[in-house]
């Protein structure tokens, strides 16, 4: 007996475990589904992606997927990547919406201090008896470090919104530079200066929260010509550093506490990622993929060794389950949602019934004629139990019920009522034509075996 959910929606089969347990908690992993109409059966792709509609929607295919296939895990894995190109995607938009922000207040600071101010007149002020210029020096020497960071910050962060380091779009880009490859030319050696620091104190950081090594021990910077350029590779965890040093600045400025937790952080990332790499790839984890031993070992190496987290590390295992559901499980998926629109439990049991109303149907034709009944129109009765055995067993073979194919529904395992309604334009045209034709069919064989039990001469035994 299945269990329903509190939505409605059914769970079948408690040993099948899976992460999602309705379609609402599904949603959200997933890209927003397309309305544009196909005039084709849908791919696994568009059904991935949440570009097609019920019967032949995401849900429907994981619940096909946990209770026919009992391959959940796959599908899982698949969901949980895409997850994880969600949350590094976040990442970097957060880094992006931030610098953003702050290149707009700088521009908006700076042509506030191009206003000149008047200056007040100095009046019976104290005056110290060591001599001004002593007593200001010092303070003359920070204010101008100071401004000399704010410059050279100001125009590496032009250099990085110029640039688009941070593209949230393209994943090739995105991976890159999550792993490190992304680099800035420059011959200001003010900026060079300020890429340095950053480097030294995002080290620095990286040790002392244990990040791995491989991520924090390669800074380099390429000298393509001494006196001219100069390539800079720059890491997340510099813009990170770049960002929390940017806003305790804003604080001492404006004397306001520093907001936590703007955007994702990197640690994240890699808690992501070790999340699906003990969940499908440990020797003793609880969903472990079968799939080859050599994308396991680079997926182990690439996330143990590199410590790596970008999306890339997953996409050969991720192409290997895309084509496996491709291959094994998704022409079953369009067989029993896309081109019929029973379920397996109705196929039997109508065709049980089937049998049983046609053999009604004989013992009631073949009685009436060897009692030879008169009148013979009694005899149009036979096409009541002919007609329903008729339709059942038509209904059976050919997985499609012309009543629900006419009135847009069908049978289904995604939901508590056991139907849905049918919102794929090119599924529903498709099941309507199918449908049709075996109501024809049906109705063909209901009338000639209705006619010839009617018609044929009674005799007596």
């Amino acid at each position: 007996m299945n269990n329903y959910n509190p939505d409605g929606s059914p769970v079948h089969g408690d040993y099948v475990q899976s992460n999602f347990r309705n379609k609402h908690d599904l949603e959200k992993y997933s890209p927003p589904k397309s309305n544009d109409p196909h005039d084709r059966l849908p791919t696994l792709y568009e059904v991935l992606n949440r570009k097609t509609q019920t019967p032949v929607d995401l849900w429907s295919f994981y619940v096909y997927m946990k209770d026919s296939q009992s391959a959940i895990d796959y599908l899982d894995f698949w969901l949980d990547v895409i997850q994880h190109l969600n949350l590094c995607k976040s990442y970097v938009k957060g880094l992006k919406t931030t610098l953003t922000a702050n290149y707009r207040q700088r521009n908006a600071t700076n042509v506030a201090s191009a206003i000149p101010r008047k200056t007040p007149p100095n009046n019976g002020s104290f005056v110290s008896p060591f001599g001004a210029n002593d007593i200001g020096n010092n303070s003359r020497e920070s204010v101008g470090s100071q401004k000399h960071k704010s410059i050279s910050s100001s125009v590496l962060l032009d250099m990085i919104m110029t640039e688009n380091l941070l593209e949230d779009e393209d994943n090739n880009r995105l991976s890159s530079f999550l792993k490190g490859e992304a680099t800035l030319r420059t011959s200001d050696p003010n900026v060079n200066q300020r890429i340095e620091e950053l480097k030294r104190h995002s080290q620095s950081i990286g040790l002392n929260t244990g990040a791995s090594s491989s991520n924090l021990s390669v800074f380099e910077t390429q000298p393509e010509n001494r006196e001219i350029n100069r390539i800079s590779t720059i890491k997340p965890e510099m813009l990170e550093t770049f960002i929390k040093e940017e806003m305790d600045s804003a604080q001492l400025k404006n004397d306001s506490p520093r907001p936590e937790n703007l955007f994702v952080t990197r640690a994240d990332l890699r808690s992501s990622s070790r999340k699906i790499l003990y969940t499908y790839f440990m020797e003793a984890a609880e969903k472990r993929l079968f799939i080859p031993e050599y994308i396991i070992k680079n997926i182990r190496y690439n996330l143990e060794t590199e410590g790596r987290d970008d999306p890339e590390v997953f996409e050969e295992a991720k192409e290997y389950v895309f084509k496996a559901m491709e291959n094994e499980a998704f022409p079953g998926f369009l067989l029993s949602n896309a081109i019929s629109n029973i379920t397996v439990t109705s196929h039997l049991v109508r065709l049980i019934f089937g049998f049983f109303f046609l053999f009604v149907g004989f013992w009631v034709g073949y009685t009436l004629i060897f009692l030879n009944w008169n009148p013979k129109p009694v005899r149009a009765v036979v096409v009541i139990p002919f007609f329903i055995g008729t339709y059942l067993l038509i209904t059976s073979i050919y997985n499609i019920d012309p009543v629900l194919s006419i009135l847009g529904y069908g049978e289904s395992k995604a939901t508590h009522s056991g139907l849905i309604k049918l919102k794929e334009p090119f599924v529903r045209r498709l099941l309507l034509k199918r449908g049709l034709w075996v109501l024809l069919l049906t109705s063909v064989i209901a009338a000639v075996l209705s006619i010839i039990f009617a018609l044929v001469p009674g005799k007596r035994l």
